[in-house]
């Protein structure tokens, strides 16, 4: 009887409590952060990530016109340099002589790299560089900055995903799945997590009570979304959040609990 009865009140307990213990979630800095004063996927971006301990930052892999893996998220330079040519037609040298404000220049994935390789942040690599990219090279190049246990490649086709795995299974990626259809297959190819838009829950409500009874880690992109919201999430199973504003939104779901 007293068996039954620790065991009946240890069900209510986790059934009251089971959300304030669940596993906090994982904010990760969208663009190394879309903050004040700080340029988008710089090195003083990624460098104040490190100082507000960020668990992990998110910045976009592009090509140079001679073939130099850079990080930088538009296809054209107009918005961040005042420039209106697009990246892929300028060689390193060429874009390294532009200036994204204080003082900062679009940076190599290798000076990334070389920055974070000291610190413990792991880093979500979403790869635009398109089909040119030789996933052999960035697979080489994180080995050498011993990055490939800390880092999730984000793949946006089949074939990528498909390729990251041949090259070496262990390593993460994620998907950033062109649409909801496309989410079978990705998870089929072992994905180790997905990203999903809240809007497509519109249309489709069950993707991820669908992921979650799969366990497959949901990453959400929302801006600058507020604690509500992202406890909304949370409750429904998704558990990292691609966050405009990284160090901000974990400070303030930590003291939504005190």
């Amino acid at each position: 009887m007293m068996m039954k009865k620790t065991f009946f009140f240890t069900c209510l307990f986790c059934a009251l409590f089971g959300f304030s213990q669940q596993k906090p979630p994982l904010f990760i800095g969208h663009r190394g952060g879309l903050l004040p004063n700080i340029p988008e996927n710089s090195l003083m971006a990624f460098q104040n990530c490190i100082d507000e301990e960020v668990a992990m930052i998110e910045t976009d892999v592009q090509l140079s016109k001679d073939g130099k893996m850079v990080l930088f998220h538009d296809a054209s330079l107009l918005r961040m340099t005042g420039v209106s040519k697009k990246l892929k037609n300028c060689t390193l040298k060429e874009l390294q002589k532009l200036s994204l404000g204080a003082e900062q220049q679009i940076p190599t994935l290798e000076a990334a790299l070389s920055l974070l390789a000291s610190d413990k942040i792991q880093l979500l690599l979403d790869i635009k560089a398109g089909p040119e990219l030789d996933y052999s090279e960035l697979y080489k190049l994180l080995e050498r900055y011993h990055m490939k246990s800390r880092v999730y490649i984000g793949v946006r086709s089949l074939k990528d995903l498909q390729i990251c795995k041949s090259l070496d299974a262990k390593v993460k990626v994620l998907g950033f799945v062109p649409g909801p259809e496309s989410i079978e297959n990705f998870v089929t190819n072992h994905a180790d997590a997905i990203r999903l838009w809240p809007n497509w829950l519109e249309e489709h409500p069950t993707l991820i009570s669908n992921l979650v009874n799969k366990n497959i880690p949901i990453w959400m992109t929302v801006g600058a979304l507020s604690t509500t919201g992202i406890k909304a999430w949370v409750q429904q199973g998704v558990h990292g959040f691609i966050h405009d504003t990284p160090k901000k939104a974990a400070t303030e779901y930590t003291m939504s609990f005190k």
